[in-house]
């Protein structure tokens, strides 16, 4: 399952409107949203639309698992999660965790609408590569384990000005990663499935 550490404050959900919610219950009752663990049903408390509850693909869903109608898929076998889907027979739409669901176009239950975490992910993404490209360049590893040894091991290194970099995926974290590395003085080429300006 997926659970927050504990050392993260949970924002609880802004308020929503029931007239601008696109997946509506009968008789007001609020919308049951299947969560993939822990911490992240607390932003649902208290809400008056919307209502959080834990789920394991790995087991039958129960009665109420199976009155929900939005479910939020998160990182466990894809094989288990479909297989729970099916037996939710008031399922309307699946929300991932994250930027990419190649893997649910096609195997979702007829009438399930997909929806993914784009946006989500692309500055953290970019960060993560920055620094990893500048650890690989400044060959941050071998200075910590000089530094373990308590050895001055005093040396030029690389550095990313004027490096070629090519990404595939021109979506968020493409852009995002262009915009991380553009101060570095990085060439950034996206490489996207169809030709547009900047890709």
């Amino acid at each position: 399952g997926f659970a927050l550490p504990p050392a993260i404050e949970v924002t609880p959900l802004p308020p929503v409107s029931r007239d601008s919610l696109m997946i509506r219950e009968p008789d007001d009752r609020p919308i049951d949203v299947l969560i993939p663990g822990g911490e992240a049903v607390r932003p649902f408390a208290g809400h008056p639309n919307l209502r959080g509850i834990l789920y394991d693909a790995e087991r039958e869903p129960t009665r109420e698992q199976q009155r929900a109608t939005v479910i939020v898929v998160g990182l466990s076998d894809v094989e288990h999660e479909i297989a729970f889907m099916r037996a939710l027979p008031q399922l309307k739409l699946v929300q991932t965790l994250s930027a990419g669901f190649d893997q649910w176009v096609v195997r979702l239950p007829a009438g399930v609408g997909l929806s993914n975490a784009r946006g989500a992910h692309g500055r953290a993404t970019a960060e993560w590569v920055a620094a990893v490209l500048l650890a690989h360049y400044r060959d941050l590893g071998a200075f910590a384990v000089s530094q373990t040894q308590k050895a001055w091991n005093n040396r030029i290194t690389g550095s990313l000005e004027g490096k070629l970099v090519a990404v595939l995926g021109a979506g968020d974290i493409g852009t995002n990663i262009r915009r991380v590395l553009a101060p570095f003085g990085c060439q950034v080429s996206l490489v996207g499935r169809s030709r547009r300006d900047g890709v």
